[in-house]
């Protein structure tokens, strides 16, 4: 274990990692959570959903370490099969589970640019406005 710098009740940044026995092996290795000194928690969370590669930061608090109706959201980013990503999203935690406040999509070209983004949903561009093309 490292060592412990500054005084004892000095506050810190503390982050941990998944354990390679982990019963989810492909976590192994990456990011769990970071409590910043301000008592705020991200909790990192990684899977596939189908073909795609999904990882999530929620939001927390040390002293609500579980996600509470309509104060808790999460960021989740999903990548294709070749890494690029294809998805970002905002989701609100409610009663009846997570449900998705912003969501943009990208699409890839051949080479694996992105000559566009899709309008975040809830946003006045996707009430017919055309979004502005990203070419590279």
């Amino acid at each position: 274990m490292g060592r412990v710098v500054g005084a004892a009740g000095a506050l810190r940044t503390v982050r941990t990692w998944y354990a390679p026995d982990d019963a989810t092996t492909w976590a192994a290795g990456r990011l769990r959570s970071v409590r910043h000194e301000d008592g705020a928690l991200e909790v990192y969370g990684y899977g596939f959903e189908g073909d795609c590669w999904v990882e999530t930061v929620t939001a927390l608090h040390v002293d609500a370490p579980e996600p509470m109706a309509g104060r808790t959201t999460r960021e989740v980013k999903v990548y294709d099969a070749v890494g690029n990503r294809v998805e970002r999203r905002t989701e609100v935690f409610l009663a009846e589970g997570w449900r998705v406040i912003d969501r943009t999509r990208y699409v890839h070209n051949a080479a694996g640019k992105v000559p566009g983004v899709s309008a975040p949903e809830n946003s006045p561009m996707s009430a017919g406005a055309t979004p502005k093309a990203f070419i590279s």
